[in-house]
Parts: structure tokens; sequence; C-alpha cells
């Protein structure tokens, strides 16, 4: 999104406004470069505990984000994603003004069980509930009845509005599924500029590392990834994976690492803390290949940083990431939850260099084109005056009828 918003705030003609509700905010206005104006609203930071149906259930925010349409008389409303309460502003048609949303993840997918925990045993979901963690983990499965709440709110606000960008055929699909009147554009994302510069080449990079970036949640499949690592680890012994975001220190990471020993590679793990993106792209230049084993995904952001770069990549053959990943050309594919063969697709990368060559060149090329900053933001563009048009004509209609 900032990439995006760098972008538009250079565009001639346009003045951009942008609205965020947070918890720690203060209320204030704040007008930055290019003249773009940032809008804080701040919410209780208890009523996220306190409730559960999640911290987005306070109407008074909702109230508050459409006097602030009124106030700011914006031609388009741009909402990056369904998961927070943003979308019950064109759902409920709180302004005057077209909404548009850009589809991230989907809630009322990934909140499926079977998506959202995947193969995780309940009985290992509750190990991480040690004593010491335990007023953290039940607040984790709070977390859960709050997230199956904003899945439903989230069809509303999939079924209350009319125009919507995306990325993929899956969340196209998806939305068709529950709304047969939307019109949906296909939009490409920016990436952060760090990715762009950067190059993996398999003569530089350390021999059987693998990396995988995203590792916050049991519907990532990092539990697979481990299996597939102790399968790794009777070839290679100088096997090694790293995966950022599971803090070692916090309920799951200690999960992580407590089957990391159980299956007998504990040394071979490293976890990293959350990083920038500078060093996000030193780790994933320095690795050998990316793989990505969830269970729900749309356009995960750090398989496409993967593939900017240039890395050879396995990815499980889910939602959306058939869209990014050509199987054999820009990638390898397994099927979700298969340990066994996500191993034996990342030993074809460790045993063939120059498999793992092309599949990062050709990642690289068709990312870079995926990315591109001009063609995106002329994407973005094209479809605000779309939906401008649309709804200008959808109001002159009615003032006929």
């Amino acid at each position: 999104m900032i990439a995006l918003l760098e972008r538009l705030a250079e565009t001639p003609d346009m003045e951009v406004a942008v609205a965020c509700v947070a918890p720690g905010l203060r209320d204030r206005r704040i007008v930055g470069a290019h003249g773009v104006s940032f809008h804080a609203i701040s919410q209780n930071p208890s009523w996220r505990y306190l409730s559960p149906r999640g911290h987005d259930t306070d109407k008074r925010l909702l109230d508050r984000c459409a006097r602030l349409v009124v106030d700011v008389e914006p031609d388009i409303v741009h909402i990056h994603g369904t998961e927070r309460f943003y979308g019950l502003l064109g759902a409920r048609e709180l302004c005057r003004a077209p909404v548009v949303i850009s589809i991230q993840g989907l809630l009322h997918q990934i909140a499926k069980p079977r998506a959202f925990f995947g193969d995780t045993p309940w009985r290992n979901i509750m190990e991480i509930c040690r004593p010491a963690h335990l007023p953290r983990d039940l607040v984790r499965l709070l977390r859960y009845v709050q997230f199956r709440a904003a899945a439903k709110r989230e069809l509303e606000i999939l079924r209350g509005n009319r125009w919507f960008m995306g990325r993929t055929s899956w969340d196209r699909a998806c939305l068709e599924a529950v709304n047969r009147n939307a019109k949906y554009f296909h939009v490409p994302e920016l990436l952060r500029s760090e990715f762009y510069a950067a190059q993996w080449d398999v003569a530089r990079c350390r021999r059987h590392r693998i990396i995988f970036t995203n590792a916050n949640a049991f519907y990532r499949g990092t539990e697979v990834l481990l299996e597939a690592m102790a399968i790794l680890k009777r070839e290679f012994k100088d096997v090694t994976l790293t995966i950022a975001g599971a803090d070692r220190r916090k309920s799951y990471g200690h999960k992580l690492m407590r089957t990391a020993s159980r299956l007998g590679i504990g040394d071979s793990v490293q976890t990293l803390d959350y990083i920038n993106a500078r060093q996000m792209v030193d780790q994933l230049c320095s690795a050998h290949v990316y793989a990505i084993a969830s269970f729900a995904e749309n356009s995960p952001n750090s398989l496409c940083e993967a593939q900017l770069v240039g890395m050879p990549c396995v990815a499980s053959y889910v939602g959306g990431i058939p869209s990014l990943v050509e199987e054999g050309v820009t990638g390898l594919l397994f099927a979700p939850g298969d340990a066994a063969v996500l191993a034996r697709r990342i030993k074809d990368i460790f045993l063939d260099d120059a498999l793992a060559q092309a599949l990062g060149t050709n990642a690289r090329q068709t990312a870079l084109r995926r990315h591109d900053p001009v063609s995106v933001t002329n994407c973005v563009l094209e479809t605000y005056r779309a939906v401008i048009a649309d709804w200008t004509t959808g109001q002159k209609q009615s003032l006929h009828q």
C-alpha cells in the first residue's frame, strides 16, 4: 500500500487522503509529502480483548469513517482488504461516493477449520497452552472466535459492494460465488522497492538452505515444512531452514521449535524476528530455495517477493498460488499437506543448478512484469475511472426513475 501511495501521490491532478483506524493512534490530521493528508482515528485498545466478535465491532468507528468521507468529499473511496469493517461503508451505503475494494486475503475461506488449523491435530494445537503462556493462548483461542466473526462480516462486505480489485483466479471465483453482480477488475500489486533491485544467483547462495518468511499462523503450514525438512535431513546433512515471523520466545514459535526437536532437526532450524525489507532481501538471496506450505492463501506477498528477487520457489497448490506459479516454469507446486512431495520438490532444486537458475530467472521476469510500477499504477487509475464512470451512470439513472 505504501508503494502504491507513493506512486499515486506523484500523479498530476490527484489529491490523496489516507485514513486508518487503529489502537495506539490518536485523532489527528497530518499533511505529508506531495500534499497527501493522513487521517488517524483512535480506537480503544482494550476493545479488541473484551469483545468476542473482535475489535472492529464498535459502530462509532464506522460512523466516524462515514463522516470523514463526507468531510473530504472524494471522487472515489479505495479500501484495501475485506478483513476489517471499512467495506461496510459501501455495503451499507454510508457514503456518497463509489467504493472500490482491493481483495487481499479472504477470511471466510481461511476461517474454515481445515484451512485455519491445517493438518495440525487438536492435541498439538493445545500444546501451546503451557502454564507460562496460558493467558496469551486463551487470547489466541479468543482470536479464532473473533476471526470467525470477522469472516461473517466479510461476507456482508463481499455481497453488498459492487466494485472490486483482485489478483488471482481464486479470489475472483470466491467473489463470484457470493456476489454474481460484482464488477471485478484484475489489478496486480506493487511491492516494496528493495525487492526490484536485488537478484538471486545459485552461485552465491548458501547451499541447502531453505527459507520461509511468514510463519505466523497454523494455516501457513510450517509444520508440514518441518516434516519435509526431517526427510531431507536424511540425505542432506547440512540442510537448514530459516523461518521468519515465528518468534521462539512466544507460544507458537515455541511450539514449532518443539516440533523441530521431536523430528530431530532442532539444530537445523533458525527463527528470525520480524525484519525490514533490506534484511529480508539479504536473507532471500543467501538461501537456496524459498518454500511456502500454506493451506490457504490468495497472493502471498512473501512468495511474490521471493519470485521478484529471482529465487527458485516451491509452493502448495492452494487458493491463488497457481495464478502466481506456473508449474515447472516459474516454480514447483505440491499438494497442501504433502510433506513427502514437498521434500522431493526441494531436493530436485538442490540437485539441479540449471533447474534452480531457470526457475528463478523465469520467476523474476514474470514478477517484474506482474509488479511493474508504471503498469500497476496505470491499471489502478484506469480502474478508478471505470468505477467513477459506472457510478455516475447509475446515479443519473436513479434520478430519471
